[in-house]
């Protein structure tokens, strides 16, 4: 949100009614930014533009609103997620883009859907503005650098990585079928899953991977610090981003960062964010993603 100051415009992070007293979770976010508290739906006095960080915006407020959208995954692929969470998030996102004077999309694709599901929404008012990277955090990482790291989470030999929530849309089960129909597996090597689990998809993976005959090759790192990333990142043998749906993808953009190889599905905004630089594989066909990583495995020129 800004405020104006003489020809300045300054950021200000209001924090919405009972999240005042949790305000230290967003203390990275935009630190140099004032902190003040938002008590209930009305927005501020003396704004020149109200900018929602998600998909919610004030009932009332007398400059324009403005949010990012970040995803339409309960319109586009309900069936992923919890049914009393799509109506929720289905409720609130048609409220939030009635409200709105403006929205930032994260894609092209995201921009395409948005006006898909509301068609009554004037594209002139709507915003491709993708995700950055800081590339002083995310940049590649030397061997013996990254060492301390692999050896804290006890990772002895080479490996595959995917990082983000296990969630049915993230298609981690593509990444486990595809690494056991690969040279990968063959060779002894890991598949590495770096962040948490929805409700009962890590069991489900678990018992997949002892009838494939790979549950000794998969490891599981619940919490890896942000700073740690690029040194797993930079580690791997190939990076698997292959998501039935996103919003963006923003590990495939840091995966990138830090010079790793890898493959992401052709699925809704990955081929955008890819720009060609990773092979596309079919989100459904495990076989395709063993092929892909077999090539990084096989050919360094490819590689």
């Amino acid at each position: 949100h800004t405020e104006r100051s003489g020809t300045q415009n300054q950021r200000v992070l209001y924090v919405r009614d009972g999240r005042w007293f949790k305000k230290e979770l967003v203390r990275d976010l935009l630190p140099s930014a004032p902190r003040r508290w938002q008590l209930g739906p009305v927005a501020p006095r003396g704004l020149d533009a109200f900018h929602g960080l998600g998909v919610r915006l004030p009932g009332r407020c007398a400059a324009p609103r403005i949010f990012t959208l970040h995803d339409l995954r309960v319109f586009d692929l309900p069936e992923a997620e919890e049914p009393r969470w799509v109506r929720i998030r289905t409720r609130r996102s048609a409220e939030t883009v009635a409200r709105a004077d403006g929205i930032v999309c994260l894609s092209e694709h995201g921009r395409q859907r948005l006006h898909h599901h509301f068609p009554e929404f004037p594209r002139r008012a709507t915003a491709v503005v993708p995700h950055g990277v800081d590339h002083d955090r995310f940049r590649p990482v030397e061997a013996a650098e990254a060492a301390p790291v692999l050896a804290r989470y006890r990772i002895d030999r080479p490996f595959l990585l995917q990082v983000g929530q296990q969630a049915p849309h993230k298609n981690p089960r593509l990444s486990l079928e595809g690494f056991a129909d690969s040279h990968a597996a063959a060779a002894g090597m890991l598949l590495v899953f770096a962040g948490g689990a929805v409700a009962g998809c890590r069991e489900e993976l678990e018992r997949r991977g002892r009838e494939l005959g790979i549950g000794h090759r998969l490891v599981w790192l619940d919490q890896v610090a942000f700073d740690e990333l690029p040194a797993l990142y930079s580690s791997a043998e190939a990076v698997l981003f292959p998501s039935h749906d996103e919003g963006f993808g923003l590990p495939l953009l840091e995966a990138m960062a830090c010079g790793a190889p890898g493959v992401a599905a052709n699925a809704t905004c990955l081929p955008e964010v890819n720009g060609g630089a990773w092979p596309l594989v079919d989100p459904y066909d495990p076989s395709d993603l063993a092929r892909q990583v077999d090539r990084f495995l096989i050919d360094p020129h490819f590689r």
